[in-house]
Formats: C-alpha cells, sequence, structure tokens
C-alpha cells in the first residue's frame, strides 16, 4: 500500500508518523517534496492558503480523477464523490448519523469512504451515468478531504467537539491517514463549506465573505481578503459561541448565552417545546387541539403532532415542516428564531462588513420559509443596513452539501494561494 500523505490544517505535507520539511522526509522514502504534478493537485488546497479570486484560478488542472469529501457533523457524517470540475453534481453520496466515540466515528468516515469508492469505482449504474454526463468515464480517486465541527488547531488535532466527541486532543487525521492509500487534507466544516461556496457557489469571485452553517449547532468562516481567517490557534471563525445572552440558555459548550444555544437547530427545538407547552397549558380539550395542531394551511399538522403528541420529542425539524404547512403557531416560533440568526449576523456584518453573507447548513433546506423572516429580521436590527446596500444574505448554493463538497475541492487543489511560494511555513515551493 503507497504510504498516504496526511495534510493537515498548517499547510505542512505529513505522513501519519512525520511533517514534510527540507531536513525531515516524508517517512515513504523520498527526500524531495511532493512532485509538482502532485503539489498541483493537493498543496494548492493546503488550509491556511489563500483563496483566489473567481474565473480561471480555479482550475484544478488535467487530473483525471475524482475526490472525496466527508463532512462529520453533529448529527450525520455525509460522504460526496466529486468531480472538481463539476461539483454542483456528485458522482455518489452516502449518509450515515454520527457516532459516539472516536473510535467509532473514524470507523464511519473510512466506511462512507469505502463505500464510495466502491461504487465510483465498482459498476454503479447512477454513478456511470453522471461520470457520463460529465465526461469522464474511468476515473480514479485522487485524494480525501474531511471537514469536521469543532475547533481544529494548526497542527490539525481536534481540540474540541461539544457536538461531536467528548475527547480532548483527537489527531484525526493521522487515524485516518493509517488506514488510506490516498493523500488526506483535514480541516474545519465550515471553513470546508466557505470554501465551497467561494469557488462555485453563490460567493463565487467575492473577497469578504461571512458564512453560517445552521445545523445542530452552528459553524462559521469568515473570508477575508481571498484568505480563510484562521487566528493564532486556528480557532477563528466560530460564532455560534459567542455571547448574545448573558446568563442565558445553556450550551452544549458549557457555557450559557452562545448564539448556539438559540439559532441552532437545537435552539429552534427549544423555541417550538416552548411554544407548545405554553399553548397546551390550559386544561381542556378545544385548547388542547389548539397547541396540537391549529394550522392555517395544508395538512393541519401542528409541533407537537408531528412529534407523535411527546412534547420532549420537539425537533428544530419539526417546526420548519409545520411552518412549512402553514401552522400559525410554528410560523410565529420560526419568526422568533429569525430574530435570534439575525441578531448573530448584524454583530457580524458589523464587525466584519462582508459583501455577502452566507447561511449553511441542513435547517436552510426549508428555503424561504426560513430566509424570508431573517431577511427581514437582519434589516431591522443591522446597524447602517441601507447605507451599505446590504449585504445581501444568500442561501448556501451547495447546501447541506457545502462542507462535503468544499473538503473534496480542498483534495481536489482547489482554494488555494495562488502566490504561495518557499516562505510559507512548511508549503513546497509552487511549480
Amino acid at each position: 500500500m503507497p504510504c498516504p500523505q496526511v495534510r493537515p490544517s498548517r499547510c505542512a505535507w505529513a505522513t501519519p508518523t512525520s511533517t514534510w520539511s527540507a531536513a525531515s522526509a516524508p517517512s515513504c522514502g523520498s527526500d524531495q517534496p511532493p512532485s509538482s504534478s502532485r503539489r498541483r493537485r493537493l498543496g494548492a488546497g493546503a488550509p491556511g492558503s489563500r483563496l483566489a479570486p473567481g474565473g480561471g484560478g480555479w482550475q484544478a488542472g488535467p487530473m483525471g480523477g475524482y475526490t472525496i469529501g466527508v463532512d462529520v457533523g453533529g448529527t450525520k457524517v455525509l460522504g460526496v464523490a466529486v468531480d472538481p470540475e463539476a461539483p454542483h453534481l456528485p458522482l455518489a453520496t452516502e449518509v450515515v448519523p454520527t457516532p459516539h466515540g472516536v473510535e467509532r466515528l473514524v470507523a464511519v468516515v473510512l466506511s462512507i469512504v469505502a463505500g464510495l469508492r466502491g461504487r465510483v469505482g465498482g459498476g454503479d449504474d447512477r454513478v456511470g451515468r453522471a461520470a457520463d454526463v460529465h465526461g469522464r468515464g474511468g476515473m480514479g480517486l485522487e485524494g480525501i478531504g474531511v471537514g469536521i465541527a469543532g475547533l481544529l488547531d494548526l497542527a490539525g488535532v481536534l481540540r474540541l467537539a461539544p457536538n461531536l466527541v467528548h475527547e480532548d486532543a483527537v489527531e484525526v487525521g493521522r487515524r485516518l491517514g493509517r488506514e488510506l492509500d490516498v493523500p488526506l487534507v483535514v480541516d474545519n466544516d465550515a471553513n470546508c463549506a466557505a470554501i465551497a461556496e467561494v469557488v462555485a457557489g453563490v460567493a463565487k469571485g467575492r473577497q469578504e465573505v461571512v458564512y453560517a452553517a445552521l445545523g445542530t449547532g452552528i459553524g462559521g468562516a469568515v473570508v477575508s481578503g481571498g484568505q480563510v481567517l484562521r487566528g493564532a490557534n486556528g480557532f477563528a471563525g466560530e460564532p455560534g459561541h459567542m455571547t448574545v445572552a448573558r446568563g442565558g440558555w445553556p450550551c452544549a459548550c458549557g457555557r450559557s448565552g452562545c448564539w448556539e444555544a438559540y439559532a441552532s437547530g437545537t435552539g429552534l427545538a427549544r423555541l417550538g417545546r416552548e411554544a407548545a407547552e405554553r399553548a397546551a397549558a390550559p386544561a381542556g380539550g378545544a385548547s388542547r387541539r389548539a397547541g396540537r395542531g391549529a394550522a392555517t394551511g395544508v395538512g393541519g399538522v401542528g409541533i407537537l403532532d408531528r412529534a407523535g403528541g411527546r412534547m420532549a420529542d420537539v425537533r428544530g425539524e419539526h417546526v420548519t415542516d409545520a411552518a412549512a404547512a402553514g401552522d400559525a403557531t410554528a410560523l410565529a416560533v420560526l419568526e422568533d428564531f429569525a430574530g435570534w440568526v439575525a441578531l448573530g449576523l448584524s454583530n457580524l456584518v458589523n464587525l466584519l462588513d462582508p459583501e455577502v453573507v452566507v447561511l449553511g447548513g441542513t435547517m436552510i433546506e426549508v428555503g424561504e420559509v426560513l430566509m424570508r423572516p431573517v431577511r427581514a429580521a437582519f434589516r431591522a436590527v443591522a446597524l447602517g443596513s441601507v447605507e451599505r446596500g446590504g449585504p445581501p444574505i444568500e442561501a448556501a448554493a451547495f447546501g447541506a452539501r457545502a462542507a462535503a463538497t468544499g473538503a473534496a475541492l480542498l483534495a481536489a487543489g482547489l482554494g488555494a494561494e495562488a502566490g504561495a511560494g518557499p516562505g510559507a511555513p512548511g508549503l513546497p515551493a509552487r511549480p
């Protein structure tokens, strides 16, 4: 089996046991950095490097293969096989619930990778048709990218992931790299998603971008001056844990009052439960029925009914589904929720003054039923929204696939700093 090269987020070439430098070559026996063609595919996409503006700078070159991206989130693990030249049409996808424990998580990621490799290389008719559409039959796997929800430091070590694992200092890249025979890149999931949107999504060609992923928690990324902002430790871009309510609701991180506690799927579930409890509080059948299903639109099924009548089982999707069907209680909850989303976004816009704000994550799949009240609430609270002429708030073009797609693009060498050279720490000189 060829020696894999694991690329952590500090732009360094590494095997599972060593990091490339002039003094310390990869353990696969080479005393040189990767070849020019390999650098073209992989070195260019090293996390922490500059994002080129839209246009020709995003071409991957003659790869002739596909890459795999895996998004490890708090609720599910999503994998996609992508032709980097046509990322909007995945060759194959696989999704499984996120397991508990690091070893199980690593096993699930490896299983997804194996499944996607088998489907793309094993004659799956659906994959074959997708490859034919791309005009790229006979594609081989060129690299794997993994986006992880949590604090990933500059050495590629997962330091904190409150919605994912409860272990400290998890060397996810090294654990995965031991089992893989192709190059690997690991990054924060929201950074990956932002890269997908800047490379080929609604933020294509933009240099100043705020990305926020609304899911189980809130992930975030900032692109400034065309570069993913990482900070001193690699932890920049975590808006979900800025405080919006002192002494407020508890957060999965152990603190209270975080934006994530109010404006994520977890927060929406709590808002939905509270609304259902208020509506169902009075005794009597009529009021009880009102609490469970007073609807103004299709179906007449309210929040509590969608949770099987069990208050503790109310989830965010029960609220969004009921709102989409016209339920009055759910629509009111969603408007309240949109206010919390807008509050956090206004703080980010006031601080960073982006060209565009991109909302991603699973919650955005509900579409305008959420985006519309978020935009309205944002205009009401953002400083100078009229004077700024925006910024526009857009739903991610890649939706819930943004992080996985961005990870695949990173593995393909996209999202690169065009000017990276010998002075970049740990990054080989470019051809």
